[in-house]
C-alpha cells in the first residue's frame, strides 16, 4: 500500500536513504565498537571525578570543565603548573546526564560516544544530499568520514565527546538554516505530476520561522559544548551570498540573533572563568612570536594534508618532519590547493558549492594558534567530505542533471537526461516538467543519453508529423576519474622519490658499536659471585633474547619487586608497547591487544631514584606516573642516554627515574626493537609510540639466583632509610618556609613603617608639581589624571597597551616598557587590583599617576626586585585598547 503524494521514487529514495544509515551504524559498530570496553584513561579520569562531584548549574558545569596539571595530576601533558579550563557546560551537562542515567559506567559514555558519531555521519549524509550526491555516493563520503584516522580517538576517547557533539548542532543548525533560507536543495520537496522538484523559496511563514528558531537554538546548544563554535555565523555568511541572491528577506535579523547569541556567549564564559588567561606556549602558540607567521602556514597545510592524505596529524611532531622534506610537504600541499581551488571555481550561482571549503577553513581557523591532536580535525572534516562530493561529481561531469519528463502521442511516456544549465524546451525553463506532443525520434533520445553531452533543445510540431530535432549541439568533455587517479599518483609518488632518507650507515653503525664498548665496560667483574644480590634475568621475546643484570645492592627494592613479577609470570605474553627511537622502550602492562593488565598487580614502591645509578644506554629503570611511588610492574630500557632522567622535576613530583639494572647480553635485540616500525593507537593516545607488529614477550626467567632472604632485608633497609631521608627532608625545608616567612615578615613590616613616613611628603610633591589634588577611590587607589585622553574609556574585561614607568615612594625605578623601548599589552584582569581599577579611569591618549597601596599592589607577596608591602608608584600612558 503507498504512500499518498509519495511516489515510487521517492520511496524509494527514502528506503535508500535509511539503508545507507543501517550501513553507517554497522560500520561504525564495526570500526569503533572496540571502544565500549576501553574503559577511562588519561584525563577521563578527572572528567569521571569532577562530573561525580559538581552538580547541575552552569556554573558547577564550567568548573567541572578543568584540566589538573599542578603537580603532574596529568602525566601526558607538558605544562606542570598550568590548569587549563575550558567553557562547555551543555556537553558535560550531558556526560553528567549519561553518567547518571547509566549508574557512573564509562561503558554508557563509550557507547554515547558511537551514537554521536553515528548521528554526526547521519546529518552529514543529509548534507551532502542536499547538497546535490545520490544516496550512495553521499554513503560513500559519510563512511569515509567515519573510518578517517584522524576521527579514531575523537570516537574512542570519552574527552573528546565534546566534539561529537558540536559537530552534530552544527551541522543541524546548517540544515535548518539552509532550509529557513531556501538554498538549492534544502527547501520543501513538492510533487509535480510523476516528477519531484525542489522549491527555492526563502522560508517567511510560520513554518520559515520555525526553522529559524531551531537554527539559533542547536547554535546555542553548540556553544555551550565546544568554543569553536563561535566560527558558525562566519561560515554561513560566507556561503550565504554566493547561494542566494535575492531579497534576504528576514536574514537579516537570523544573523542579528546570532550576534546577541554571541555577545552573550562571551559575557556568560567570561563571568563564570573568571577572565581566565590562555595558557601559555607550547599549547597556545602567541602571535607576538617571530615564528608565529610560518606555525600557522605550515600548521594549516599539515592539517589539510591530515584531511586530504590521511597522514596522522600532531603537528607538534609532524611539521618538524615536514620541514625537513619540505619538497614532499609543499608538493602534497599544493595539491590540496589545487582541490580547494577547483571547488570554488566549479561552484555556480545558487549552488551551495562553497559550504565544503568555507566549513572546513572556517572550523580550522581557531585551531591554527593552538596545539592540536588528530581528534581536534573532526569538526572541519564534515567540509573535507562535502569538498570531495564536489570534486567526484563536477570533476567527471560537466554540468548538474536535471530530468525532463516527454509524453508521447499515443501516451507512452519517455524519460531522457539532458545535461547542461542553459537547455531550455521550447522557451520553457529547465528543471520544470516539459510535456511534448510530438514524438522524439530516437537519435534524440540516444543524443541526450551521451556522456558530457551539453544541449540546447528546440521542439518543432508540424501539423500531420511528429518531429523532434536538436540544434546547438555541442560536446564539453569532462576529466575522466582514471586521469584524475593517474594525476593524484603522479602527484603524491613524483617528490616521495625525493623524501628518501639519506641517513648514514657507517655512522649509524659506529655508533652502535661504540655504544657496545661502553656496555662491555659497564659489565660486572667476572669474580662476581653468582649468589648474592646481582640477580639475572632473560626475557625471551619475538625478537630474540635480552639479558638483564639487576643490581639489588643499590636498588633492592625495585630488584625485589621486579623478580617477584617474574616469579608471578605476569610478564609472559606481554609486549613493549610504547618504543621511542630516540628515547628508551618500554614493556611490562600491556597485552597484545592492548589491554592494560590489571590482574596481579602488585601494590607500587619507593622509588630509589637517589641510588647512585644513572639512566645511561642499556639500563633498565621503573617506570612511573607523575607520582614519585607509582611505579608496579612496567619497566623501561634507555636506548640512549637520558640525563633528564636523572633530575627530579616538579612535574615528576621533586623525584627522578631508579634505575635498577643493566643489559649485559641482547643489546642488538633492544636496538631491533626500537628500530621497529610504530604507529598511534586509540588505547594509548601519546602520538606515534605502538609497534604495529607486536613485540611479545614470550617469558622471563630467573638465569643467575640471588640470596631472597639478604635481598629482603636490603630492601627493607633501603625503604626504612627512604623514609627517614624523606622525613630528614621535609623538615628540613618546613624550618626554612618559617624561617623565610619570618624575614618576610620583619621586612615587610619595615617597608610598610617606611611608605607611611614617606607618602604624606610624596602627595604633597605631586601635587605641587602638578598643581592637581591627588584623588582616592573608596578601595584606597591614589591617582592624579596629568593628561585627559579623547579616546574612550578601557573596562576591565579590554586588553590594554600601555607606556608605563614603575617607582617606589623614594623615586627608585622598578620596572619600565619606556627604557625597553616596547610598550607592554596585557588584559586589564590579568594585572594587579590597582591597575585594573585606576586604568579604567583613563581614556586612550590619557596619562595618569597611579599610587597604589600594598593590598592594590603586591601585598606580601615576594616579588623580585619589590620588597613585600611595597607601596607602589606608576606613570601611565594608555596608547590604545585592543580588538576594540
Amino acid at each position: 500500500m503507498s504512500t499518498p503524494g509519495m511516489s515510487r521514487r521517492d520511496r524509494g529514495t527514502s528506503l535508500g536513504t535509511v539503508a545507507a544509515v543501517v550501513l553507517l551504524a554497522g560500520l561504525i559498530f564495526a570500526l569503533h565498537g572496540q571502544a565500549l570496553g576501553l574503559g577511562l584513561f588519561m584525563d577521563d579520569h578527572v572528567h569521571f571525578r569532577q562530573l561525580r562531584e559538581c552538580g547541575w548549574s552552569p556554573a558547577d558545569l564550567t568548573e567541572a570543565c578543568r584540566l589538573e596539571l599542578i603537580g603532574g595530576t596529568i602525566e601526558l601533558w607538558w605544562l606542570p603548573d598550568v590548569t587549563l579550563r575550558f567553557f562547555r557546560p551543555v556537553a558535560f551537562g550531558l556526560m553528567k546526564l549519561t553518567y547518571t542515567l547509566s549508574g557512573w559506567s564509562p561503558t554508557a559514555l563509550h557507547a554515547a560516544s558511537l551514537l554521536w558519531h553515528l548521528l554526526t555521519c547521519t546529518l552529514l549524509l543529509i548534507l551532502l544530499k542536499r547538497c546535490g550526491a545520490s544516496t550512495w555516493l553521499a554513503w560513500a563520503l559519510a563512511g569515509l568520514f567515519a573510518i578517517h584516522p584522524a576521527h579514531v580517538a575523537t570516537v574512542q576517547w570519552i574527552a573528546c565527546q565534546t566534539e561529537l557533539m558540536v559537530t552534530s548542532f552544527l551541522l543541524g543548525a546548517t540544515l535548518c538554516f539552509g532550509r529557513f533560507r531556501g538554498w538549492p536543495g534544502f527547501g520543501a520537496a513538492a510533487s509535480v505530476g510523476s516528477t519531484t522538484e525542489t522549491t527555492m523559496t526563502p522560508g517567511t511563514s510560520s513554518r520559515g520561522i520555525g526553522w529559524a528558531v531551531a537554527s539559533v537554538v542547536l547554535f546555542a546548544l553548540a556553544l555551550g559544548c565546544r568554543e569553536n563554535a563561535v566560527m558558525f555565523p562566519f561560515v554561513v555568511a560566507t556561503v550565504e551570498p554566493l547561494v542566494w541572491r535575492r531579497r534576504r528577506r528576514g536574514v537579516f535579523v537570523l544573523y542579528a540573533v546570532f550576534g546577541l547569541l554571541l555577545l552573550a556567549y562571551v559575557a556568560l564564559r567570561s563571568n563564570l572563568l573568571g577572565g581566565a588567561a590562555l595558557p601559555p606556549r607550547p599549547y597556545v602558540f602567541p602571535p607576538s612570536d617571530p615564528e608565529f607567521p610560518r606555525y600557522v602556514f605550515d600548521k594549516a597545510w599539515y592539517c589539510l594534508l591530515g584531511q586530504f592524505l590521511m597522514v596522522p596529524c600532531v603537528p607538534i611532531a609532524g611539521i618538524p618532519y615536514c620541514r625537513e622534506h619540505p619538497l614532499l610537504f609543499y608538493s602534497l600541499s599544493a595539491g590540496v590547493g589545487l582541490l580547494l581551488l577547483a571547488v570554488c571555481i566549479t561552484s555556480y550561482r545558487r549552488s551551495p558549492g562553497l559550504i565544503g571549503p568555507a566549513w572546513l577553513i572556517g572550523f580550522m581557523v581557531p585551531l591554527l594558534p593552538v596545539f592540536a591532536s588528530p581528534h581536534h580535525l573532526y569538526l572541519p572534516g564534515v567540509g573535507w567530505a562535502v569538498i570531495l562530493m564536489f570534486l567526484l561529481r563536477k570533476l567527471g561531469t560537466p554540468g548538474p542533471l536535471t530530468r525532463v519528463s516527454v509524453n508521447t502521442v499515443g501516451g507512452a511516456g519517455l524519460r531522457a537526461r539532458q545535461f547542461g544549465p542553459t537547455a531550455a524546451t521550447e522557451g520553457r525553463p529547465t528543471g520544470l516538467p516539459t510535456f511534448l506532443t510530438p514524438t522524439p525520434v530516437v537519435a534524440v533520445r540516444r543524443a541526450l543519453l551521451a556522456y558530457g553531452g551539453h544541449y540546447l533543445l528546440r521542439c518543432r510540431a508540424d501539423e500531420g508529423s511528429n518531429r523532434m530535432e536538436t540544434v546547438n549541439h555541442s560536446r564539453r568533455k569532462g576529466m575522466s576519474m582514471t586521469r584524475l587517479m593517474t594525476l593524484a599518483i603522479v602527484l603524491a609518488a613524483v617528490p616521495a622519490l625525493f623524501a628518501q632518507d639519506t641517513k648514514s650507515e657507517d655512522k649509524t653503525s659506529a655508533e652502535e658499536q661504540a655504544a657496545m664498548e661502553k656496555i662491555e665496560q659497564l659489565k660486572p667483574a667476572a669474580t662476581q659471585p653468582a649468589e648474592g644480590l646481582f640477580p639475572r634475568v632473560t626475557l625471551t621475546t619475538t625478537l630474540g633474547d635480552i639479558v638483564l643484570e639487576l643490581n639489588g645492592e643499590k636498588a633492592p627494592i625495585s630488584t625485589k619487586n621486579f623478580l617477584d613479577y617474574v616469579d608471578a609470570g605476569f610478564y609472559d605474553g606481554l609486549i613493549f608497547h610504547r618504543v621511542m627511537k630516540n628515547f628508551m622502550i618500554q614493556g611490562g602492562g600491556f597485552t597484545p591487544e592492548m589491554e592494560h593488565k590489571q590482574d596481579g598487580l602488585r601494590p607500587p614502591i619507593k622509588n630509589e631514584w637517589q641510588n647512585g645509578l644513572k639512566n645511561v644506554r642499556g639500563t633498565i629503570a621503573m617506570a612511573r606516573t607523575g607520582v614519585p611511588d607509582s611505579a608496579t610492574a612496567q619497566f623501561f630500557i634507555n636506548v640512549v642516554d637520558n640525563a633528564s632522567l636523572d633530575q627530579p622535576t616538579r612535574r615528576g613530583g621533586n623525584a627522578a627515574y631508579a634505575v635498577l639494572g643493566k643489559v649485559v647480553e641482547g643489546l642488538d635485540v633492544v636496538d631491533q626493537i626500537r628500530d621497529t616500525e610504530v604507529t598511534t593507537h586509540p588505547k594509548l593516545p601519546m602520538g606515534e609510540v605502538v609497534p604495529k607488529e607486536a613485540v611479545v614477550i614470550k617469558s622471563v626467567k630467573v638465569t643467575r639466583a640471588c640470596d631472597r632472604r639478604k635481598l629482603a632485608a636490603q630492601a627493607k633497609a633501603a625503604k626504612i632509610a627512604i623514609e627517614q631521608t624523606r622525613a630528614k627532608a621535609a623538615a628540613e625545608v618546613e624550618e626554612r618556609r618559617k624561617k623565610a616567612e619570618a624575614e618576610k615578615a620583619i621586612i615587610a613590616k619595615e617597608q610598610a613603617m617606611k611608605d607611611a613616613a614617606l607618602l604624606p611628603e610624596f602627595i604633597k610633591k605631586i601635587e605641587k608639581e602638578t598643581g592637581k589634588k591627588v584623588e582616592q577611590t573608596a578601595s584606597g587607589l591614589m591617582y592624579v589624571m596629568m593628561e585627559e585622553g579623547d579616546g574612550p574609556a578601557p573596562t576591565a574585561d579590554d586588553t590594554v597597551e600601555v607606556h608605563y614607568v614603575g617607582t617606589f615612594l623614594d623615586g627608585k625605578e622598578f620596572d619600565s616598557s619606556v627604557k625597553r623601548g616596547q610598550p607592554a599589552t596585557f588584559p586589564l584582569r590579568g594585572v594587579i587590583k590597582g591597575w585594573t581599577e585606576g586604568v579604567a579611569l583613563m581614556k586612550v591618549g590619557g596619562k595618569c599617576k597611579l599610587i597604589c597601596p600594598p593590598d592594590l599592589a603586591y601585598g606580601e607577596g615576594d616579588r623580585p626586585g619589590i620588597p613585600p608591602s611595597s607601596t607602589l608608584v606608576f606613570d601611565i600612558e594608555l596608547l590604545s585598547i585592543k580588538d576594540r
